[in-house]
């Protein structure tokens, strides 16, 4: 009977041992991939903004419309779609790699600023503080918003990636987005 009692004891310890195993795996494995996962958004992002960018060289200095912003882009992005969806998106998480592969779907992360949009990109006084482009809860392609999208509690370690007008890409901390500038025509 104590043999039965002894081995149920070492049984439980064991098992608490590897659960605590587990779970500190797992700590570092999300952190791990929150962390590249944010590099590779703010990489996206770059990429977006500089489409934007050449595409207002093109067109007289005015930046892509509200309503097709990533079609517009796509020519300046060589068609690489992959670049709309941010990997951090809960959906992308979870079935991303199921979704794109067995039914084409992707979890579009992104929304343009619609304040900015179809404006000329000289109208812009402050670039540097004027967001583009950033991540957004919106999930539909090109979506565009005066970025009432970004999500609420963000999804690279408490804060989300956004693009500025002057092509910089950054990490926001919840709540301290810079001002939304009303451009001018």
């Amino acid at each position: 009977m104590a043999d039965r009692v002894v081995l149920m004891r070492i049984g439980s310890i064991a098992f608490a041992v590897i659960s605590l195993l587990i779970l500190m795996n797992r700590l570092v494995y999300n952190s791990y991939y929150d962390g590249q996962g944010k590099a590779q958004c703010q990489s996206n992002l770059k990429q977006m903004a500089s489409a934007a960018y050449m595409y207002a060289e093109d067109w007289n200095g005015y930046l892509p419309p509200a309503d097709k912003w990533c079609d517009s882009l796509n020519k300046y992005t060589s068609n690489d779609t992959q670049i709309y969806t941010c990997v951090n998106t809960e959906t992308q998480k979870f079935l991303g790699i199921w979704l794109r592969h067995k039914i084409g779907r992707h979890e579009w992360g992104y929304a343009y600023n619609s304040c900015v949009a179809g404006k000329q990109s000289e109208s812009i006084s402050v670039p540097s503080e004027q967001v583009v482009i950033f991540d957004s809860i919106a999930g539909q392609r090109n979506r565009a918003n005066a970025i009432t999208s970004l999500p609420v509690t963000g999804r690279h370690h408490g804060g989300s990636n956004v693009a500025f007008a002057d092509g910089h890409v950054t990490w926001c901390k919840d709540g301290t987005l810079p001002k939304n500038e009303i451009v001018k025509r």
